[in-house]
């Protein structure tokens, strides 16, 4: 499944390098999740089934991710 892991989580980036450090856990939208120590946030969200992030303010359409490089961007 290209460059994701069994368990979501990205694996092969055409830009960024990351490695599985330790575990940690933080909180999204009041649930606690689990991610690696160095890995950027929008992976570990990504792997958590975090596809929404916003609603656009008009017209409260689905806002996900755009481009996981080293800014990731709201759409």
């Amino acid at each position: 499944m290209g460059g994701f892991m069994d368990d979501g989580r990205i694996k092969h980036h055409p830009i960024l390098e990351f490695g599985e450090g330790r575990v940690v856990r933080f909180t999204f939208d009041g649930k606690e999740l689990t991610g690696y120590e160095g890995e950027p946030i929008a992976c570990a969200l990504h792997a958590a089934g975090v596809r929404v992030l916003r609603k656009s303010p008009n017209l409260k359409r689905p806002r996900g991710f755009f481009a996981l490089s080293e800014t990731v961007h709201l759409v």
